[in-house]
């Protein structure tokens, strides 16, 4: 892969869709209509806006991205002559059943113990106690400053391990 002098890739730039050039020439009209308003919320007008364009005004735009796919056309022919094909870039799977899908992520164990009939194990049989994992506070938390959540997290808490203690007590009764 080539690399220009500030370490960027010197390939082309992909083209930009009509929408984009749409939307390239819309921000700046809107943000100085709403300076108040975030850029998201601009975006959002931005998509509501294109959603109402009609065909005749869209041509404008459809013609402003077939020059700009026939700009990457002629520039990636010039790189690959160049250059050698064009770089790949590998996307990162954020999301965890892609990675245990794609083989990325170690698969869960199971079991070696044999379970019984209705698919409990045998420690499980014999009313064996396991101690309550401790409940996690809320992200919310956080990021309101406020102690709130994770109080009213902390009252659940109690809750569920005092109900977990009277059912193991029951169970070991029984």
């Amino acid at each position: 892969m080539s690399k220009d002098s500030k370490g960027k890739s010197s390939a082309p730039k992909r083209p930009s869709s009509a929408y984009f050039h749409y939307s390239n020439e819309q921000r700046p009209i809107l943000q100085k209509k709403h300076p108040e308003k975030k850029i998201t919320e601009i975006s959002k007008d931005i998509g509501a806006n294109w959603k109402k364009v009609t065909d005749k005004e869209k041509e404008k735009y459809e013609a402003l991205a077939a020059q700009d796919k026939a700009r990457y056309e002629k520039e990636k022919e010039a790189y690959i002559k160049k250059h050698g094909a064009l770089p790949v870039k590998s996307r990162k799977s954020t999301s965890k059943k892609e990675e245990g899908a794609e083989g990325t992520k170690k698969a869960k164990r199971t079991s070696s113990k044999s379970k019984s009939k209705d698919g409990r194990s045998p420690s499980a049989e014999k009313g064996s106690k396991t101690k309550a994992s401790p409940a996690k506070k809320s992200p919310r938390s956080k990021s309101t400053g406020s102690n709130k959540g994770s109080e009213d997290g902390k009252k659940a808490s109690k809750e569920g391990k005092t109900k977990k203690k009277v059912e193991n007590t029951k169970a070991s009764k029984k």
